[in-house]
Parts: C-alpha cells; sequence; structure tokens
C-alpha cells in the first residue's frame, strides 16, 4: 500500500513538474517571438494566464519584445488583464464618454477588473491624461471606465486590444494589437442604378492601405431590396449583425498593397466575430 501512494506521489509530482516545464516554456517562446511554438503549447492546454518567478506574463514579454502576432494568439486563447483601482467611487459608463452616457455601477478602491480593451486615443479630463478602458467586474458588469484611476503593468497596457465605437449606426469592434494604428473612413455607396437610397459604409484600414475592409450599414428596406439583386451589387444570405434600426454586413479588400496588409487582411473575419451592437434612436448622430 506504501508503494502505491508512494507512486500515485511520484506521479503528481511529475505531472506538476511537466506542466510547469510547459508554462516557462510558454513565457520564453513568447519572448522569443516563437509563434509556432505559441500554438503548439496554446493546443496542448498551457495556462495562458501563469506568471514566472519576476511576476511576468507571456502577454507581457510578448508585449515588451513587440512580437504583436503572439499578443493576438494569447487573447484568443484567452489571456486576460487584470487591474486593481486606486482610487474609490469611480463611475462605470455605458459609453466610453462623460457626455451622453448612463451610469451603469461604480467600483471603489481595491476592486480588481478584467480590461477588455481601450481607447485608441487618450482623453484630457481636469489635468488627467488617460484612455478609456472597456471593463468587466467580479459581479460580471461589462462597461467602460477613465483609465486614469487602474493600475496596470505598461507592457500590459501596450498589449490591450483598442475598440471602435459608431454611436451614429450602434456598433462597435476590437481591433488586436497588429492593427493598433487603425483608421477609418465613413463614405455613402451609390445604389441609386438598382433604385436603392445611397447606403452609409465605415472603411477600416491602416496607414500602408486605407481600406483593407468595410462594414456597410442597410436598413431592413435597403437590404431586402439588394437581395433581389444579383451579386457582386447585391447582397445574399445573413447579415452579421442588426440592431433595431440597422442591418451590417462586410467584405474583404480585393487586393493588398503588400504582404503585411496581406496578412492584417486574413485578420478581418476575427476582427468582424468582435461585433456588437446596441439599439440607437432616430436622432442619433456623431460618433
Amino acid at each position: 500500500m506504501v508503494y502505491k501512494w508512494m507512486a500515485i506521489l511520484f506521479a503528481v509530482t511529475i505531472s506538476h513538474a511537466v506542466f510547469a516545464d510547459i508554462n516557462e516554456d510558454l513565457i520564453n517562446a513568447s519572448r522569443n517571438g516563437e509563434e509556432e511554438k505559441v500554438i503548439s503549447l496554446i493546443n496542448a492546454g498551457v495556462d495562458v494566464n501563469v506568471v514566472d518567478i519576476n511576476g511576468s506574463t507571456a502577454i507581457m514579454v510578448a508585449s515588451e519584445y513587440g512580437h504583436t502576432n503572439i499578443i493576438t494568439l494569447l487573447f484568443a486563447a484567452g489571456t486576460e488583464i487584470k487591474s486593481v483601482l486606486n482610487d474609490s467611487s469611480v463611475r462605470i459608463r455605458d459609453k466610453p464618454t462623460t457626455n451622453n452616457s448612463r451610469t451603469i455601477g461604480s467600483l471603489n478602491k481595491g476592486d480588481r477588473v478584467v480590461i477588455l480593451g481601450k481607447s485608441r486615443n487618450e482623453e484630457v479630463i481636469s489635468s488627467m491624461t488617460a484612455p478609456w478602458y472597456k471593463i468587466r467586474t467580479d459581479a460580471g458588469t461589462i462597461g467602460y471606465s477613465y483609465g486614469y484611476f487602474f493600475d496596470v503593468d505598461v507592457r500590459e497596457l501596450m498589449a490591450v486590444p483598442t475598440f471602435y465605437i459608431n454611436a451614429k449606426y450602434g456598433f462597435g469592434l476590437s481591433f488586436p494589437g497588429t492593427w493598433n494604428e487603425w483608421i477609418t473612413d465613413e463614405k455613402m455607396i451609390n445604389y441609386e442604378y438598382f433604385g436603392v437610397s445611397p447606403v452609409p459604409a465605415v472603411y477600416f484600414g491602416l496607414p500602408d492601405q486605407k481600406d483593407i475592409f468595410v462594414v456597410v450599414i442597410y436598413t431592413r428596406e435597403q437590404w431586402n431590396q439588394l437581395s433581389e439583386v444579383e451579386p457582386p451589387d447585391g447582397v445574399t444570405g445573413y447579415p452579421i449583425a442588426n440592431n433595431n434600426r440597422f442591418l451590417f454586413d462586410y467584405s474583404v479588400g480585393h487586393y493588398a498593397a503588400n504582404d503585411e496588409m496581406f496578412k492584417r487582411r486574413g485578420e478581418v473575419q476575427h476582427i468582424m466575430k468582435t461585433i456588437e451592437v446596441t439599439d440607437v434612436s432616430s436622432d442619433s448622430s456623431g460618433q
């Protein structure tokens, strides 16, 4: 019986040692930019939130060494960036702004949250400068808070995805670190040939290519009218999302300016999976 328990203890010890080595391998591979090894380790069930003896995580070292593709892989595998509030009575809002936003909760000093995203640009409020964070509380509330009051490791902050919100049409997207310099341009698409009024579209891209993909916003009437038109001018299937007023679809550019833009084009489908919609009023405007 003693031998049996010794065998079990030995097996458990070996098991812990193996997983400890795997976890350490993930941090090392993330530091060294070894994408294929990171993928292999994730598939093997490694803990993507493991912390090494120096207090660093895989996302920290990947960010520190500029391995943006690995950052994207780690987030897709469930990496969480946690933060502690360093002030009290901070409001959680339904939009990343103090104007025309609604308070949906509050936080107190020491409360912990998961940071889901950050605004691309920082905002100055009463001599403070910080981005807005999209956060999730321990109670499950998801909203936005001003980032000045949160303690976040600078390496983690660099890795946090940026979010885009269009209040006019009621949709938002989240962009990985490989898209930190994303730009937008809103245009109208002319469908007069088919007897359909012009349709708004938001083009997304990067400085090297400004139109990698486009999100098109239809009314129900426009969608129904264009559903009767043969592609490529019409629409087929179901919209990717909809709210109380609009239906959303997207398409990817037919060319890539260079190899890097070709790679970014391949990430569009993953970006579109992050789309979130909210209801909008008939007089909503602005972004």
